[in-house]
């Protein structure tokens, strides 16, 4: 958790970890800070399906980030 300056929290969790069943989820991965991370219309995507705070945060990359 050092290394990624991450803190830890009893409720409401903000970081989720997925093993991803397709390959293609890795198509234009960008780097940030140094950590491969997938594409921007990908993580817009998987946030939309996110029950906690997904759409709005879904909605503030397409807008800041992609661009529509």
């Amino acid at each position: 958790m050092d290394r990624l300056d991450l803190k830890e929290v009893e409720t409401g969790s903000n970081l989720q970890l997925v093993v991803p069943r397709d390959p293609g989820v890795f198509t234009d991965t960008q780097a940030i800070r140094g950590y491969s991370i997938v594409s921007n219309i990908q993580l817009y995507a998987d946030l939309l399906t996110n029950p906690a705070r997904g759409r709005e945060q879904a909605e503030m990359i397409r807008r800041k980030k992609i661009g529509f």
